[in-house]
């Protein structure tokens, strides 16, 4: 009778899981860059210290804590999510307890002062309990 080694069942499952979850962008997102897709070479230097500060303030946004440059705007009503104005840039701390899930996590829209054209989306909220 052939054995299979336990390594090479872990492996194969391994590979199974990271293959179907890697398109997704929310699946392990710290190992994306920040803001996949902006082309940052294309920015001004007034731009690129905006995009630094929006950059910092999605970071600590990451971990839950408070944005260090943007200042607060207002809350959406029906929600718990706070919006956060900084210098070129409307963050949102998403946390919306909806009846069949729970969405909680940063996004950002970055404006035109820092793209230099069309305003750029980026988030990363995870809808829990679909």
């Amino acid at each position: 009778m052939s054995r299979i080694p336990f390594a090479s069942i872990l492996i194969t499952i391994a590979c199974a899981i990271l293959t179907g979850c890697g398109g997704n962008p929310h699946f392990m997102p710290r190992t994306h860059p920040i803001f996949a897709g902006l082309d940052e070479q294309k920015l001004s230097n007034s731009a690129k210290a905006m995009l630094a500060e929006a950059k910092a303030d999605f970071q600590l946004a990451r971990q839950g804590k408070e944005p260090s440059h943007a200042k607060y705007a207002s809350t959406i009503p029906g929600t718990h999510s706070r919006v956060f104005e900084g210098r070129g840039y409307e963050l949102t701390l998403v946390n919306k307890d909806e009846i069949v899930c729970l969405c909680v996590g940063p996004k950002i829209v970055l404006k035109s002062a820092i793209t230099g054209g069309q305003p750029f989306e980026y988030d990363e909220v995870n809808r829990l309990g679909d």
